[in-house]
C-alpha cells in the first residue's frame, strides 16, 4: 500500500494522467450508456453492432451484467473470478438504482489499473533507472498517449490490468537488481499466480524477471516446485471451465503454430505503428469486421514518427547493454515478437497486444538519455516533447471524433 502512495514530484504526473483517463473513460461510458441502464434482450445486440475498438472484447460488460465464465479459461484462468466480485456489486447497485451499472463498475478497475501502470512507469524510469524527474514526466506523457496504450486502458478488456502488473513486476525487479536482493519464492509465488491467472503468457515475463533477478537462486527447488504445481493448478482450472474437444484444440494449435508468413509490412504498419500511432484510415476498426489486415499510413510524417521511436530504442538498448534490466526489457519485446510474429498467435491483430511490450519504449529511451552529453540530451527531450504533443493532439481528435460519433 506504501508503494501506491504519490511522491510531492509524482502529483503533477498524477494530475494529468487523471484528467486524461478520466476524460475518455467518461466519453466511452457515455456512448454506451443508453444501451445498458436499460438493459434488455436487444440492448447487447445493439452495443455489439456499434463497439468497434481494435479487436477489444467488450466481454467483461456482459459478464458483470449477467454472470457467465465468457473468457477463454485456458488462456485467462483467474480473470473471471476476478471479475465475479464486479457482478455482484453491479447486481447491488441494480437493485438498489434500477440502472444497470456495469460500464461504470468494470471502469474504475481499469481506472485504476491504468493510472497506477503509468505511476510505476514514473517509479521504474526515475527510482530505478535514474533519469532525470522531468525527463520521466515526458516519457510517461509520451507512452500514456501510445495509441493502443490509451485505448487499452478505457475498454473492457483485460490488457489494461496485465499492463499494470507487468510494471508493477518490472519495477520490483528494477528496485531488487539496483539493490542486489533477490525475490523470496513467496513473492515470486505471489507474482506469477496474478499475472499468469490474468493471462498465462504474462507469467512467462514474470518468470524472466525473477530469474534475471535472482540467477542461479531461482533454479532451486523452492523456486520452481510451487511454480510448477501453480501452472498446473492455472491449466487444470483453464480446462475444467472450457473442456475443448480434440478437433478444437488441434484447430488452435494449427492456427496458432502456422500463422501466416512472417510480412515486414505487418511488423512496420502494425507491431510498431499501430501499437503506437493510430492509421487514419480504418480508424480502430476490427479485422473480423472489415479491416483490411495490413492499413498503411496517409502521411509521411508518420513513418518519419515510427523511425525515430525505433532508432531511440536500439539506442537505448546499445547504451544499456551493461544493464540487466535493459536485457530484461529486450527479452520482454523478443518474447511478444516470437509468440505473435514468428509463431502466429494473435497475428492478424498484434497491435491490440502493445500493452505487453511497448513500455520498453520509454524505459530504452531513458537508458540512451542517460548515457548522452548535456546538448545532446536536451535534443532528444526536445525531440520527445514534440513527438509527445504531436501524439497527444492527434489520438484525443481522432478518440473524441470516434467516441461521439452517434449510436446506430
Amino acid at each position: 500500500m506504501q508503494m501506491l502512495r504519490l511522491q510531492h514530484e509524482e502529483c503533477a504526473l498524477g494530475i494529468i494522467t487523471f484528467v486524461v483517463l478520466l476524460f475518455f473513460h467518461a466519453l466511452i461510458i457515455a456512448k454506451f450508456w443508453s444501451l445498458f441502464y436499460e438493459y434488455d434482450a436487444q440492448s447487447w445486440v445493439q452495443f455489439m453492432r456499434n463497439y468497434h475498438m481494435s479487436g477489444f472484447d467488450p466481454i467483461t460488460y456482459k459478464i458483470v451484467t449477467q454472470w457467465d465464465i465468457g473468457y477463454s479459461a485456458l488462456r485467462h484462468p483467474l480473470l473471471p473470478w476476478m471479475v465475479y466480485p464486479l457482478y455482484l456489486i453491479n447486481q447491488a447497485l441494480w437493485a438498489i438504482t434500477g440502472a444497470n451499472c456495469a460500464q461504470l463498475v468494470v471502469g474504475v478497475p481499469l481506472f485504476f489499473c491504468g493510472y497506477y501502470a503509468i505511476v510505476f512507469l514514473y517509479k521504474l524510469l526515475h527510482k530505478v533507472i535514474e533519469i532525470k524527474s522531468w525527463e520521466a514526466f515526458v516519457l510517461c506523457i509520451f507512452f500514456l498517449f501510445f495509441a493502443h496504450i490509451l485505448v487499452a486502458m478505457i475498454v473492457p478488456d483485460h490488457f489494461c490490468i496485465s499492463l499494470f502488473l507487468i510494471l508493477f513486476t518490472l519495477y520490483v525487479a528494477g528496485r531488487k537488481m539496483k539493490e542486489k536482493s533477490a525475490f523470496t519464492p513467496m513473492q515470486t509465488v505471489l507474482l506469477f499466480t496474478l499475472t499468469a491467472g490474468v493471462t498465462l503468457s504474462n507469467g512467462v515475463i514474470t518468470l524472466m524477471a525473477v530469474l534475471m533477478t535472482n540467477r542461479r537462486s531461482f533454479l532451486r527447488i523452492r523456486f520452481l516446485l510451487p511454480i510448477a504445481l501453480i501452472t498446473v493448478v492455472l491449466l487444470a482450472l483453464g480446462l475444467a471451465f472450457n473442456e475443448p474437444t480434440a478437433e478444437q484444440t488441434g484447430m488452435e494449435i494449427k492456427g496458432w503454430l502456422s500463422g501466416e508468413t512472417l510480412r515486414w509490412d505487418v511488423i512496420v504498419e502494425n507491431l510498431w505503428g499501430e501499437s503506437i500511432l493510430l492509421h487514419r484510415q480504418h480508424i480502430l476498426g476490427d479485422v473480423l469486421m472489415g479491416r483490411p489486415l495490413v492499413v498503411t499510413y496517409s502521411w509521411w510524417w508518420q513513418y518519419l514518427c515510427e523511425t525515430v521511436m525505433v532508432v531511440l530504442t536500439l539506442g537505448g538498448l546499445v547504451a544499456g547493454r551493461k544493464q540487466l534490466l535493459a536485457w530484461l526489457m529486450a527479452a520482454c519485446f523478443a518474447y511478444n515478437f516470437a509468440l505473435h510474429i514468428v509463431f502466429g498467435f494473435a497475428y492478424n491483430e498484434v497491435q491490440i497486444m502493445a500493452c505487453h511490450w511497448t513500455y520498453i519504449v520509454p524505459c530504452l529511451i531513458a537508458y540512451l538519455l542517460l548515457h548522452l552529453p548535456t546538448a545532446l540530451r536536451r535534443i532528444i527531450m526536445l525531440l520527445l516533447i514534440l513527438l509527445t504533443t504531436c501524439l497527444a493532439v492527434y489520438h484525443s481528435v481522432l478518440l473524441y471524433n470516434y467516441l461521439t460519433w452517434p449510436v446506430r
